[in-house]
């Protein structure tokens, strides 16, 4: 009942044509997260199926012919792939170059199967409240600022989809070069990447090249989140460790002066 007020009053979508382009009026767009606090733990081989499965349909159906190499997975969707661990998540991340052209061309296809460029703000009535609610509003390739992200709606119902998993939020993370490094729009305070670690590792899934961002990067950006113990940093525990052995083992392929 309370799920179906919500509907009414703040989840359904209004579209209008822009140039003969059918898109979304702008306005905040609600979409609850009612398992937030009782999402059951998903069986590790069943969450690594459902990472490599979608990964294939992004690459060949959703960004057909777009080059792979243009965007790399990451997070922790690419480093389940990378290391062959189950993490799960609640969205898919990609890193992209801050560059026009090309972010254009990836949200563009995604809209014909249903992805809208967003921002996203989300938050809890309480800090023990059961749900977690998820506004969006939708922006364009002219208005690019923080909080990025590729949502899927649900064209039949008028919403955005409202199961919260990797193949229905697709996060975009851009970065700007800063003199011999690069700068993520999302890190606060930022770090500074050296140019050689925004690369892709290619990975072959069902003969399917997939490209994930280099593994010294994730343990920069999860090193960081783990020193400054920002909001629930333990959760990225497992992770850095994880992708600490991953590089250890793999240290020619990868060389990390902060590893030694």
């Amino acid at each position: 009942m309370l799920k179906e007020a919500f509907r009414r009053q703040f989840m359904q979508l209004k579209f209008e044509e822009v140039s003969g382009r059918k898109t979304l009026k702008p306005a905040w767009y609600l979409a609850i997260e009612f398992d937030y606090k009782s999402r059951p733990v998903p069986n590790a081989e069943k969450v690594r199926r459902e990472n490599e499965s979608w990964l294939v349909q992004l690459t060949n159906e959703i960004w057909e012919g777009l080059p792979s190499q243009s965007r790399f997975i990451s997070g922790a969707v690419g480093a389940s792939i990378l290391t062959g661990k189950d993490y799960s998540d609640t969205n898919t991340d990609v890193a992209f170059l801050h560059q026009k052209e090309v972010l254009s061309a990836h949200v563009k296809a995604a809209e014909k199967h249903n992805f809208y460029l967003m921002e996203r703000v989300s938050g809890k009535l309480s800090k023990n409240s059961p749900f977690k609610l998820h506004f969006f509003h939708p922006t364009s390739i002219e208005k690019l600022g923080r909080n990025l992200e590729l949502t899927r709606i649900d064209p039949e119902a008028g919403i955005i989809c409202q199961e919260f998993n990797q193949r229905n939020h697709i996060k975009i993370y851009l970065h700007n070069q800063k003199d011999n490094s690069l700068v993520c729009t999302e890190d606060k305070p930022p770090i500074y990447y050296p140019l050689e670690y925004f690369r892709g590792v290619q990975t072959i899934i069902s003969d399917t090249p997939v490209y994930v961002i280099d593994p010294r990067y994730t343990y920069l950006k999860l090193n960081d989140i783990m020193m400054r113990k920002e909001k629930n940093y333990q959760k990225h525990e497992s992770k850095l460790r994880r992708i600490k052995d991953f590089l250890w083992k793999n240290r020619t392929q990868f060389p990390m002066t902060e590893l030694n």
